[in-house]
């Protein structure tokens, strides 16, 4: 008598391949995941070129290493770089099998980038700051790449790379012999400054630190007038020349007894009236001495400082 499966018997599930890629960091290794109801117990890989459709190279099954998961639900890359003969895209087709016979085929697994990674090494500008009248900056740098076959880091000779301003592209410049390049770019906002590569080979970016702009602030008018009370009364007026102002301006009166040693004796905001951000300020008391405003630098302003004056009658 024929022999008929129980009625709870359970179909084995074939194994699932998420995805099969280059490791991020490390653009000649491949990695793959693939899940199933039982531990997989085989997997290869055929690498097929995007630009013939032929496969170039199978990877087999012992040329594999779980890295992370478990046997059933893992992630594997193999153990060396791939070292196949041109750089470019290729198609990654896996077959995997679990320890239950239960077999998959996926034949757009993924994505094998076989590029040289591109690596910026000392990207620096030649100062920190700038003003409305001095704007270019000096970027310099160098641009190595890894090999995916062997890891190995070397100067990547005669190639392009943009200098962006706040990720637009300012100027493109070459790199010589040892992969050293250097270019000029104008900064107008407080950014800094990207070396960016991209040529059949896998893009890169370095940024520099943030370039800041400090813009012009000037003094236009002070004075302190002594009142017959004895008492002190300062006023005076600024300008931000290159057309952007504070969003606040605080002012600083400072005195000294002889005009070397100054201490603060308040902060006074500056307003617009017109024709100019003006302050004042009065002081009941106070010795016979130099007087003088003071506006601190910020992020996007220079400091500035009125000229000294005594206190007239």
């Amino acid at each position: 008598m024929a022999g008929t499966p129980a009625a709870n018997a359970v179909e084995g599930r074939a194994p699932d391949v998420r995805w099969a890629q280059s490791v991020s960091d490390d653009l000649g290794t491949l990695a793959v995941s693939v899940s199933s109801d039982s531990a997989i117990k085989e997997i290869r890989a055929h690498i097929v070129s995007d630009t013939t459709d032929q496969e170039v190279a199978v990877v087999e099954n012992d040329a594999f290493v779980l890295v992370s998961g478990t046997p059933d639900d893992g992630v594997w890359h193999t153990k060396q770089p791939l070292d196949l003969a041109d750089l470019g895209s290729y198609t990654v087709r896996i077959e995997a099998t679990d320890s239950d016979g239960d077999r998959t085929t996926d034949n757009s697994a993924g994505r094998l980038v076989y590029y040289v990674a591109a690596v910026f090494e000392d990207v620096h500008t030649d100062r920190t700051e700038v003003d409305i009248d001095h704007r270019q900056v000096r970027v310099e740098g160098i641009l190595k790449g890894r090999w995916p076959a062997t890891r190995e880091l070397k100067p990547l000779a005669d190639h392009g790379v943009d200098l962006d301003v706040d990720y637009w592209t300012e100027n493109t410049v070459r790199t010589d012999a040892e992969g050293r390049f250097s270019g000029t770019v104008t900064v107008n906002d407080a950014v800094p400054v990207q070396a960016v590569c991209d040529p059949f080979i896998a893009s890169a970016s370095a940024n520099s630190v943030q370039i800041t702009v400090l813009r012009a602030s000037v003094f236009t008018s002070f004075s302190a007038t002594r009142a017959p009370s004895h008492g002190v009364h300062v006023e005076g007026a600024m300008d931000f020349p290159d057309g952007w102002t504070p969003a606040t301006i605080p002012v600083h009166i400072q005195y000294s007894r002889n005009g070397k040693q100054w201490t603060d004796l308040l902060t006074a905001e500056a307003y617009w009236h017109g024709s100019g951000h003006t302050f004042s300020a009065d002081f009941p008391e106070v010795k016979n001495g130099y007087f003088r405003a003071h506006f601190e630098a910020t992020e996007s302003f220079r400091a500035a400082t009125s000229e000294t004056v005594k206190a007239s009658n």
